[in-house]
């Protein structure tokens, strides 16, 4: 048996940053949008990371989760990786017309590494079954973060995401007949037809989908 080796986890290189950065647990909780508490749970294994979690920790600390997982350090790859909003329903439609306004009231921000992101990309969790088939082209589970860029045209068979009477769903885009419709991957619900309540916000980019 080996002795005198010492394997670091995330929790470690956690402690070590702060540690490096003068930072306080309380000041790490703050800045990452954790309680305290919630934060002491988290570095004490309480209670598993989620990649939310570990994206909000590497964005307070300045690097990125390639390196608290795995101790890579990669300033080429993390250069390309922006943080952007996770948005609810309701400040959506805030977000496209005025960023800047709603910036201060948003209370997390994750990781996007997709390439397609653009300046206005934000994040929005799925709470709907609508694009959920094993079998389909594409298929986003109950909990999948998805990435929404919302400089982005209308396009046939483009998934993105609409506000329905203000309420957020992931659909794909067609066109019959001249009509817009939203259509489900999910065949247990119908396509709904684009009307005046319902607006396009823009074209999913990127896709997280959770354990």
């Amino acid at each position: 048996m080996f002795t005198g080796l010492y394997e670091m986890d995330w929790t470690d290189r956690v402690r070590d940053l702060m540690r490096r950065r003068e930072m306080t647990q309380l000041k790490l909780a703050e800045k990452s949008g954790y309680s305290a508490p919630g934060l002491n749970r988290l570095l004490n294994g309480k209670r598993g990371p989620s990649h939310e979690s570990l994206s909000a920790i590497a964005s307070a600390l300045g690097t990125t989760v390639e390196y608290l997982m795995h101790g890579i350090d990669r300033p080429e790859s993390s250069a390309q990786v922006s943080m952007v909003p996770m948005l609810a329903d309701e400040q959506i439609n805030k977000w496209q017309l005025a960023p800047d306004s709603i910036k201060e009231a948003v209370s997390q921000w994750i990781a996007c590494p997709s390439s397609k992101a653009g300046m206005r990309t934000f994040a929005y969790r799925v709470s709907t079954d609508d694009m959920h088939a094993p079998a389909g082209s594409m298929s986003i589970a109950p909990g999948a973060i998805v990435y929404i860029d919302p400089d982005t045209n209308l396009d046939r068979g483009v998934t993105g995401l609409f506000l329905v009477n203000g309420q957020a769903v992931v659909r794909e885009a067609h066109q019959i007949a001249g009509e817009w419709f939203m259509t489900p991957t999910n065949g247990k619900y119908q396509a709904i037809q684009m009307t005046g309540n319902a607006i396009f916000v823009g074209q999913v980019v990127g896709i997280l989908q959770l354990p």
